[in-house]
């Protein structure tokens, strides 16, 4: 694509006519693709869709914190039971 370039460059390059081509090939077969895919081949299917389900650790990455602190509650007294009475 940009012999010479920087790798970064390239790959943003490669990344935007794939990611162009993909949503050409979308807009003429998508539906049907999804419909024989899921029909035929249920692993890939299944796997096509956990691909695209967040992960765990990529929440995690980008969860906030909520600062704060503890605060000290008076404990009840023990409950009486019935023998003590």
């Amino acid at each position: 694509m940009h012999p010479g370039g920087s790798p970064e460059a390239t790959r943003r390059a490669f990344n935007k006519c794939f990611l162009l081509d993909l949503a050409e090939d979308w807009q003429q077969h998508g539906r049907e693709v999804f419909k024989r895919v899921r029909r035929e081949s249920p692993a890939a299917y299944l796997k096509v869709c956990a691909m695209l389900v967040p992960r765990e650790r990529d929440a995690a990455a980008n969860a906030k914190v909520i600062e704060g602190e503890a605060e000290v509650v008076p404990s009840l007294p023990p409950p009486v039971s019935a023998k003590n009475s």
